[in-house]
């Protein structure tokens, strides 16, 4: 991560009319963070879905005061879902040993939603000693499902539904692999989150599953003695009260990673013909970020139309009306965005702004600088120069920050869509 506090945001790409759609202003929040977990520095951001949403877009920027630039760090259609789910996360009261080298994890949203990780609860035994081999690691990947036929003959897996059992789809896997090295892992019982490189938009009542693979035995070595030893790696679940014969699989377990419902079979202790007795912990993250991935320079404000006057004329700055401020701006930054309707007209930050044009296309070129006050109302206008400085183009136009600014917390600008403005000639 780079130093300092980071400012993210995020914005919404959403429906205006059935033929046009546009970008609302992104919406930041300040985030810190003073972990000393194994998920220090992973940022996780949540909003509920926005009406109309196409998808979202996540930005992020220093809280420096001379930290200008803003990142995108999402593209386009990638969070297409809200970044958040209402399932609730069971209690764990029970270590559930990775006997297998691969082991299941039923996954099932109760809300359409963007995951950008999964969480579990993962101990090694036994308590006081460490880890010997740190830089082996276990592994994280979620996969979709299908639906197999099968009778309870077959397998020793209680079935889902009248002979039908969801079982993973390994061949077309959802996520990339995520690597929990060993040296991470404890003998106390803690959360681990696995961060996926590109996230992926889960369907509400679709079951999924979340396959970790145990690479290597963990070992591990006695404080007293120094000696060695295989270790056992428990994921944390929840012990059920009562069995049921026709209950739903939770936990799967193989010693390979095949497709075949036969080569899986329920994790318990107790007969084939009752289902598994544990229900395992997890939680789906929204969007993530860990300081590592793609960003994606993002500069706002100008738009030229490269548009010559017929004749030459004076110039100005113009602070236009924006009753309606779909008409003022273009279609592709138009959507209404949360508190628009309640923010005053008013500029919010105050605005060096150097304009040069020049009158032909072999023209001297003349610059002008302007002051836009904070506080400026709608319609005022600026005109530049003097009454014999006529102009029939604008060569640039830029923006410097002036004294009276909005800040979030003395750091970056609070620029707001209402500090708008326009270069045009003078009516």
């Amino acid at each position: 991560m780079e130093r300092g506090t980071h400012i993210y945001g995020a914005s919404v790409v959403k429906t205006i009319t059935s033929e046009t759609s546009g970008e609302t202003v992104p919406s930041y929040i300040e985030v810190t963070t003073n972990s000393v977990s194994n998920n220090n520095y992973m940022i996780e951001l949540n909003w509920e879905s926005v009406a109309n949403g196409l998808f979202y877009n996540v930005y992020k920027r220093g809280n420096l005061a001379s930290d200008l630039m803003e990142y995108r760090l999402t593209i386009p259609e990638e969070v297409q879902k809200q970044p958040y789910f209402s399932n609730t996360t069971t209690a764990d009261d029970s270590n559930v040993s990775l006997s297998s080298r691969y082991t299941a994890i039923k996954i099932e949203p109760d809300n359409d939603g963007f995951c950008g990780g999964i969480s579990i609860k993962l101990l090694f035994g036994t308590e006081g000693y460490t880890v010997k081999n740190t830089s082996d690691y276990l592994t994280l990947r979620l996969y979709d499902s299908f639906a197999d036929y099968v009778t309870s003959g077959d397998t020793d897996a209680t079935l889902d539904d009248t002979n039908t059992l969801y079982v993973p789809n390994i061949e077309s896997p959802l996520t990339d692999e995520v690597k929990l090295y060993y040296n991470d892992l404890t003998d106390q019982s803690d959360e681990y989150t696995f961060k996926f490189k590109k996230g992926v938009n889960l369907v509400s009542g679709h079951i999924y599953w979340a396959i970790i693979d145990r690479v290597s035995l963990v070992e591990i070595t006695d404080p007293v003695t120094n000696a060695s030893s295989t270790g056992t790696i428990y994921v944390r679940g929840l012990e059920k009260d009562a069995l049921d014969p026709y209950g739903e699989i939770t936990l799967f377990k193989s010693s390979t990673l095949v497709t075949d419902f036969d080569n899986w079979s329920t994790y318990d202790n107790v007969p084939s013909s009752f289902y598994n007795i544990y229900t395992p912990y997890y939680k789906l993250r929204g969007y993530l970020d860990n300081g590592l991935g793609v960003k994606y320079p993002v500069r706002r404000g100008l738009k030229f139309y490269n548009i010559t006057s017929f004749t030459p004329r004076r110039l100005s700055i113009f602070v236009p009306p924006v009753e309606d401020i779909y008409q003022v701006v273009s279609d592709s930054f138009a959507a209404e965005y949360d508190g628009l309707s309640s923010e005053t007209t008013l500029t919010k930050n105050e605005m060096i702004v150097t304009v040069t044009a020049r009158n032909g296309a072999n023209g001297t070129p003349v610059t002008f600088t302007e002051t836009i006050p904070q506080g400026t109302e709608r319609n005022t206008r600026f005109v530049l120069g003097a009454a014999n400085n006529l102009f029939d183009r604008v060569d640039d136009v830029y923006v410097t920050p002036g004294a009276n600014l909005q800040r979030t917390n003395n750091g970056p600008i609070k620029w707001s869509v209402y500090d708008f403005f326009t270069v045009e000639t003078v009516p």
